[in-house]
């Protein structure tokens, strides 16, 4: 089969690392891909997939003018694009690039597959978007989700939100977790000897992530236990950065953002994933792939990943995710049931992905 698909540049993080871990196992299969996208990702897809740029005038990939100017062009250039090649249909990351291709789909009468990693009207409720900018924001993906002829979604938690929000007018809805992926070298990584314990978050820094109740907690833990040798290291950028550094006591350290957090877990003791909301954290299968164990805040999405009690805390409470860091630090009992209990997620989330994930695409 020849296949479309499409994003607007390259960013670290998750959702790009899987768009094209997608794009390379279906030319692995023998299918045909085409991307485009305004930056070229470089070495990151394999030779087979055909990058094609979109040409834009601008060099900003951020701003007003440059998704309004983006939102008329796009479509207009997979339109073109989609006559040329004429593919045998489409897969996106996200229902905004769905959207983008209906008027492609329209006329070439061509499926769309369509994988959502997060339901943005959510995240932009959270990171303070205005209630224009979340009504279309909300439209667009809306409309992107009704056309698409299958989507593909992280976790059970999802497709109902999904659903919900459709109202029923698109069933074709399927769960795909993500995969954990071990580490290159992971089966002969030395031992880890904790000498002191090092609390880790990592991710961007802003209201969706809540790291300002890690750090609050934090400060509680650190004004009970002052002897006991203990850390937390922030790994990631974002608009919080400089609150979480004011509010931040003696032991927490900002670290930046990491293309790898390899070193990091080389030295993690826990990782503390806050967030009011997710899809599925890549960050937290990683951590788990590479044998640090997870405490999660207690969301329906964390609780359909965790699935046990010991490993969530409330999502608002600096004062209980303080006891919960306590109880890691200063009860062994404890912390061997959080290590014990997220060995056995993790083993949960080893399979096949690419091969899953091309199955969506190609059926």
């Amino acid at each position: 089969m020849k296949l479309l698909s499409l994003y607007y540049t390259h960013k670290p993080g998750g959702l790009c690392a899987r768009l094209y871990r997608l794009m390379n196992a279906l030319c692995a299969q023998g299918h045909s891909v085409i991307y485009l996208c305004l930056d070229d990702p470089g070495e990151r897809i394999a030779r087979a997939v055909t990058f094609e740029r979109i040409p834009f005038p601008i060099s900003s990939r951020s701003g007003k003018l440059f998704w309004a100017l983006f939102i008329c062009w796009c479509p207009l250039f997979i339109l073109v694009k989609s006559m040329q090649r004429r593919p045998d249909g489409f897969f996106v990351f996200g229902a905004f690039y769905a959207t983008m291709c209906l008027p492609s789909k329209l006329l070439l009468k061509k499926r769309v597959v369509l994988f959502i990693r997060s339901l943005v009207f959510r995240i932009n409720a959270l990171t303070g978007r205005s209630r224009v900018e979340q009504s279309l924001s909300t439209v667009i993906d809306i409309v992107g989700m009704r056309s698409a002829d299958r989507i593909v979604v992280m976790s059970k938690t999802m497709k109902e939100d999904v659903e919900d929000l459709l109202c029923g007018k698109n069933s074709s809805i399927t769960v795909v977790p993500n995969d954990l992926q071990e580490p290159i070298g992971y089966a002969d990584s030395p031992t880890k000897v904790e000498v002191e314990t090092i609390f880790v978050a990592a991710g961007v820094l802003d209201k969706r992530k809540n790291i300002e109740t890690l750090v609050e907690a934090f400060n509680i833990l650190q004004a009970k236990h002052t002897k006991t040798p203990c850390r937390l290291l922030i790994a990631g950028d974002g608009p919080e950065l400089a609150n979480l550094k004011r509010i931040a006591g003696d032991g927490c350290e900002f670290v930046g953002w990491k293309e790898s957090l390899a070193p990091i877990w080389q030295r993690a003791s826990l990782l503390i994933h806050p967030s009011h909301h997710e899809g599925m954290p890549n960050v937290v299968l990683e951590a788990l792939a590479n044998g640090v164990p997870i405490l999660l805040s207690d969301i329906p999405e964390h609780r359909e990943l965790a699935r046990h009690s010991a490993l969530l805390f409330p999502v608002t409470s600096p004062t209980d995710l303080a006891d919960r860091l306590e109880e890691f630090l200063m009860n062994s009992l404890k912390r061997e049931e959080i290590k014990s209990l997220s060995i056995k997620v993790a083993d949960d989330f080893r399979f096949d992905w690419d091969k899953v994930a091309a199955e969506q695409v190609i059926l």
